[in-house]
């Protein structure tokens, strides 16, 4: 937590790159349990926060999300935090990554180009962190979504009261060579894997939720 203790010693004003900061910690149903604030953008109930468990890893929280989006990591540390502003110039992009694609990402910039005032801000950061700008910052956040564990995120009871259980779902039989609710006489079901990871391949995040294990192979 080096490089966040010394940002708050600096009490470098971030309202202009989109990160309020706040004497008072309002939380919302779908703030993580542990979770500890560290900005605001303002619009949305849209916070930033460090959560219990998981070192400087920097989350973003959208209250006005679907349910299941509410949480969304977007740098594994502090530092790759700064990296990213120096990069996009405004926290707006990096909120917003998760269901963007690389083009909606890249027209954000064409659209909202750095204002001097946040030049100033980004110029502040560089030189009192030595740090330069995030290559690739949009695949830097799909990969780091991607391969994150969402279920080891606990919240209050306000959230489970606020969301409703989830609808059980019929379960599929699934064969080697038939339709998923096929029924087929004189073969076995596959036997399920529960699997439920993402991966990105080119602009696209892919999400596999079960492999199942048949007698001629995966499917």
């Amino acid at each position: 937590m080096m490089t966040y203790k010394k940002y708050s010693q600096l009490n470098i004003d971030m309202a202009p790159l989109g990160i309020e900061f706040r004497e008072n910690e309002n939380r919302y149903f779908c703030t993580p349990k542990g979770a500890k604030i560290i900005g605001w953008a303002g619009v949305d109930g849209i916070h930033y926060c460090f959560v219990r468990g998981f070192g400087e890893m920097v989350f973003v929280i959208s209250p006005m999300n679907s349910p299941g989006n509410y949480v969304h990591p977007i740098a594994k540390d502090f530092k790759d935090f700064l990296r990213l502003l120096l990069t996009c110039g405004d926290a707006a992009a990096l909120n917003q990554v998760y269901f963007w694609d690389q083009s909606q990402f890249d027209a954000f910039f064409k659209d909202n180009p750095t204002s001097a005032e946040q030049q100033s801000v980004l110029d502040t950061i560089r030189e009192k962190f030595l740090l330069t700008p995030m290559e690739q910052p949009f695949t830097y956040i799909k990969e780091l979504q991607a391969m994150f564990d969402y279920s080891r995120i606990k919240f209050t009871e306000d959230y489970y009261d606020f969301i409703p259980p989830e609808p059980k779902l019929p379960e599929w039989k699934v064969y080697f060579d038939c339709s998923f609710w096929a029924h087929h006489k004189r073969k076995r079901t596959g036997k399920e894997i529960s699997i439920n990871k993402q991966f990105t391949w080119g602009d696209k995040v892919w999400h596999i939720p079960s492999i199942y294990v048949c007698s001629e192979g995966l499917v």
